[in-house]
């Protein structure tokens, strides 16, 4: 295996690549000019992430990265073709050598609605004054989305900047995938959130917290989960914070959510 392509699978991407290789695909598409050779080793897509390896030789810097899904559907009872941009929200690269650089790139997925059994992609390179366009189907893996809709009110949040507030917070739902774990909030900000979860005794904290619309935050879990035989979920909230030997920390339990995971979705494509 190339040197650059093994270490670029080494990194924590949340995807065991040899593990899942039914659902990663090893793509393989080249693009060679005097100046450099660009190829697309392998790819990988879920409801919350599409991941994509890729190795760069002969050039230096950094290549930009766009991608498109392109994917069947039906919407209003007709069938349709679907074309979305994805955003990068991640990734890893080798250190610069003489053979190169590995890239393990992540987009954010959940925009692809409509679970399609399988995504085109359309992937563009640019270095330099060289593009290249690779277009590659893979499977897409649906997960699971539980739309739990639970509320607890009011509460006080004691914010890590500012003064406290008081607010309703809402678990609008939980999407399940094999490389990530995503739960969405309302009614509370990124940087005032911490989020521990409970699965089978074993305890983890998530990754990170975006606001991905006014009010609304999703906190991602990168540690895959065992998913048999575990159909209860524990979420705990905390949003009391109080600065512990100058390093803020959270200091109390706000809500805690009870989440009910069907005992199946290990086996849900």
């Amino acid at each position: 295996m190339n040197t650059l392509v093994e270490q670029a699978l080494s990194f924590n991407s949340g995807l065991q690549w040899d593990v899942q290789n039914d659902a990663v695909r090893q793509v393989y598409l080249t693009h060679m000019t005097p100046d450099c050779t660009m190829v697309v080793h392998r790819a990988y897509a879920d409801a919350n992430r599409i991941i994509i390896l890729f190795t760069i030789t002969g050039l230096s810097g950094g290549p930009d990265v766009n991608l498109q899904a392109i994917y069947r559907t039906t919407l209003d009872h007709a069938p349709t073709v679907q074309t979305i941009d994805l955003p990068e929200i991640g990734g890893f690269r080798t250190a610069e050598g003489v053979d190169g650089q590995a890239h393990v790139v992540i987009f954010d997925a959940a925009g692809v609605n409509n679970a399609p059994d399988q995504l085109t992609l359309r992937l563009t390179l640019s270095v330099g004054q060289i593009t290249k366009q690779f277009e590659f189907t893979i499977p897409f893996i649906r997960g699971h989305m539980i739309d739990t809709r639970q509320v607890v009110k009011p509460i006080l949040v004691y914010a890590r900047h500012g003064s406290p507030y008081e607010t309703t917070l809402m678990l609008e739902r939980v999407v399940i995938t094999p490389t990530e774990t995503r739960v969405y909030l309302s009614g509370i900000r990124p940087m005032d959130v911490k989020l521990a979860l409970d699965i089978a005794g074993k305890r983890t904290h998530f990754e990170v917290a975006r606001e991905m619309a006014p009010g609304l935050v999703m906190c991602s879990f990168l540690t895959p989960f065992p998913l048999d035989n575990t159909d209860k979920w524990v979420l705990t909230i905390y949003t009391q914070w109080a600065s512990v030997e100058s390093v803020w920390r959270a200091v109390g339990e706000t809500a805690i959510f009870h989440i009910t995971v069907p005992k199946d979705i290990s086996t849900r494509r």
